[in-house]
């Protein structure tokens, strides 16, 4: 009985997967067994559908993927947006750099020209020791080199024109100060002390008491912050006018200092029109 029952549970069995075999197309033609439609992925269902019907697989990693990578894109050209936009505004501000530079250099030349021009018309006055020495010389410090090519001063000019950059002192003045006081940087002071200007060169002792400095460049940096302090400056304690004749009267003892140094100026003037 037990073999019975075994043969007709297998003839049903075959009979029923034909059947499944036979429907199929049709139910999923028309919407019949929808519980095979909703298996995905076993071996049963794979079992009883051809390949050509399967339904597509990996659908959802797919969109994922595809999401995935245009982010990532997406970013990417965000990335090099930004970068591009970062770099534009560098160069942006760069050129507005130069730009601000450029205005201001041609500002400097066209105030240098002016004072110049206004310091030349005051030397042709025949008598310049009343002139004001805060007044700008107008000389860059190439000028100055070309005033100097020649003499012990030579290689100076730069620090002449700090000088009256920082001090707000004439440098037609200050050379002319150190070349009177100095011989023109021959003085024994000038060779062993680099003090151009007999600074503190007492009349009983002034090899003696005068300064040395470590540089000509010092020499004239202290002399000419000195002289602004206490000569030309309203609230100097030997103020007498910031002019030649207003300093005579305290600095030097020689009466003729002034006019000496003032001879010396005009001899720079003419010969810096004549470099010109």
């Amino acid at each position: 009985m037990n073999k019975r029952l075994n043969e007709k549970m297998t003839a049903l069995f075959l009979t029923g997967v034909v059947a499944v075999i036979a429907v199929t197309p049709q139910a999923n033609a028309v919407g019949i067994s929808k519980k095979a439609q909703k298996v995905e992925h076993s071996e049963y269902y794979e079992a009883i559908y051809p390949i050509s019907i399967q339904p597509k697989r990996d659908i959802k990693e797919i969109s994922i993927e595809t999401l995935v990578a245009e982010n990532n894109a997406t970013k990417e050209q965000d990335k090099k947006r930004a970068e591009a936009e970062r770099i534009l505004k560098e160069q942006q501000k760069q050129q507005e750099k130069e730009l601000q530079a450029k205005l201001a250099e041609e500002k400097r030349i066209t105030i240098i020209k002016q004072n110049k021009e206004n310091f030349l018309l005051m030397i042709k006055q025949k008598d310049i020791t009343g002139i004001d020495l805060r007044t700008p010389s107008g000389l860059s410090s190439e000028d100055i080199e070309k005033i100097l090519e020649g003499t012990k001063f030579a290689g100076l000019g730069t620090a002449f024109a700090k000088a009256e950059e920082k001090y707000h002192i004439n440098a037609y003045y200050l050379i002319a100060h150190a070349a009177w006081e100095s011989s023109w940087g021959t003085s024994k002071l000038a060779k062993n002390k680099n003090n151009l200007f007999g600074f503190a060169a007492y009349d009983n002792s002034a090899y003696k008491s005068a300064t040395k400095f470590n540089t000509k460049e010092d020499c004239i940096y202290r002399v000419a912050e000195f002289v602004n302090e206490h000569y030309l400056d309203e609230d100097g304690d030997h103020y007498n006018g910031p002019t030649l004749k207003g300093m005579n009267k305290k600095y030097a003892s020689d009466e003729q200092w002034a006019n000496g140094i003032a001879s010396v100026i005009k001899s720079l003037v003419n010969r810096n029109t004549q470099t010109l």
